[in-house]
């Protein structure tokens, strides 16, 4: 097969010059599936409050982008919270996710917040649900009953969500936030920022 040649390794990027303006306030979201005792955050939106503009925006960050993370290696940025706990990084996981973003995005987090699937639905539940406004219908295959075991073929069905304002219990949120058999990532961070704006202004409203 001839010679081979030389071994394509990515190079260690320079660090990102800091993007922060010191009266915003950035909260990383990070979302796992933590079914064991080590996880990935299988989710990491960034949001930014400006109160000099009085706005919020949000940034997915895919989780599959390649970063480096400090004192380690170019890796999936959703394997950074978990290398941080591995390794006992100082400040562990939160501390070493706030440091690959900064040091890849020159983003400087203020605050992290991390839930797992069971939280999440609870947040949305005890909230009584979210009005999310649904830009494009989406289908996907979706558990026909929450009770039903996911090994089973049998068990699944197709499901659509219409567009326009979609009322959504936490079983149902979670399902629109998580899925992509029929979809990608790029899609579903675009859904997960629907309901993070669902649930800002629920809250809102209850005056939180």
């Amino acid at each position: 097969f001839g010679t081979p040649g030389p071994a394509m390794v990515t190079p260690v990027p320079s660090p990102a010059p800091v993007q922060h303006n010191p009266e915003d306030f950035n909260v990383v979201l990070l979302g796992s599936d933590r079914r064991d005792v080590t996880f990935a955050t299988d989710v990491v939106l960034v949001v930014s409050f400006q109160p000099k503009y009085n706005t919020v925006t949000l940034l997915s960050i895919p989780r599959t982008t390649v970063v480096y993370i400090p004192g380690w290696q170019m890796e999936k940025v959703n394997k950074a919270y978990q290398h941080g706990q591995e390794s006992y990084y100082p400040g562990l996981g939160p501390a070493l996710v706030k440091d690959t973003l900064l040091y890849n995005f020159g983003i400087e987090i203020d605050r992290y917040m991390l839930v797992d699937f069971g939280q999440f639905e609870e947040i949305i539940n005890t909230l009584g649900g979210l009005e999310v406004p649904v830009v494009c219908a989406y289908t996907d295959f979706r558990l026909n009953a929450p009770y039903l075991d996911p090994k089973e073929e049998d068990n699944w069905g197709l499901y659509t969500v219409p567009s326009g304002v979609v009322e959504m219990d936490g079983d149902l949120a979670l399902w629109y936030a998580r899925s992509r058999l029929k979809s990608n990532d790029f899609d579903r961070n675009r859904r997960q920022q629907e309901i993070i704006r669902a649930l800002y202004s629920q809250a809102l409203r209850f005056g939180w």
